[in-house]
């Protein structure tokens, strides 16, 4: 291989489109990613927003293997197509009518994927969600101990002398505190809020200082498992509703279904 082939095959590999999944909403060469949302980027953006830990390849091992027979399918519709419209023994009306078989038996054959495809997104998402659990459901604790907790948190953060203050006193809590606390400390997170909203009135950057704790305190509330649990969720609830609108058979198809011998 020749540096100039090497060069190319290095460009088009860079140059791939890759779908992620938008953890955190970031700006990357210019463009804006939302978080939440799915988007369909070159290899070298994807890389760049999954290395700084904004974004998730889209990858789930049921959904990539029906992805892959639903491609699979259109190619072979493809190859059929061409072979018929070369076949100098038939007529046009006859070319005609065996295409329109061929793309009837492949589109009835790719809806049924299709709804196994969302069968597998609903029963993933359920999966995920049930990982995702609050705690309650399965931990044993004491809720007048918990709400004693809490209640001191926040009578130290209320009692405390700027917001400056509050803000270290909560973050000392937070590097102790267990994931029963946490949780229950986010639930009140709207009474945290107007006491940093009031000791903070006259800071440049408050709004975003405030989501700053939130986030932390929400970081704290979950562990590893769950984290990753929640953020599988929220990628595949927005599969699921991209899916709904265009579903998974792949554009390819419509544009067999358009072309014109």
């Amino acid at each position: 291989m020749d540096k100039q082939e090497q060069f190319l095959q290095e460009r088009d590999a860079h140059l791939k489109m890759v779908e992620v999944f938008i953890t955190n909403g970031v700006t990357v060469f210019s463009n804006h990613y939302f978080s939440g949302n799915i988007y369909l980027v070159e290899k070298y953006k994807a890389d760049k927003l999954i290395d700084e830990g904004n974004a998730i390849k889209i990858s789930f091992p049921q959904l990539d293997s029906i992805e892959k027979k639903l491609e699979a399918r259109v190619d072979k519709l493809e190859k059929d197509i061409e072979k018929l419209i070369s076949n100098q023994r038939l007529t046009y009306d006859a070319k005609s009518e065996a295409r329109q078989d061929l793309i009837n038996q492949a589109d009835q054959e790719l809806k049924e994927m299709n709804k196994s495809y969302m069968f597998w997104i609903d029963e993933l998402i359920k999966d995920e969600k049930n990982k995702s659990i609050d705690f309650n459901s399965k931990s044993d604790y004491n809720h007048d101990k918990l709400e004693e907790k809490v209640g001191i948190i926040i009578s130290e953060i209320e009692m405390s002398f700027s917001f400056d203050d509050a803000i270290r006193k909560l973050e000392d809590h937070l590097e102790f505190i267990d994931e029963p606390t946490s949780i229950r400390l986010l639930s009140k997170f709207t009474i945290i809020k107007d006491i940093l909203m009031k000791k903070g009135r006259n800071i440049q950057g408050l709004s975003r200082k405030i989501s700053g704790v939130y986030n932390k305190i929400k970081d704290s509330s979950q562990n590893k498992m769950q984290e990753q649990a929640t953020v599988k969720f929220r990628m595949l609830q927005a599969i699921k509703e991209k899916k709904e609108h265009y579903t998974a058979i792949p554009r390819k198809f419509h544009h067999i279904k358009g072309k014109r011998y």
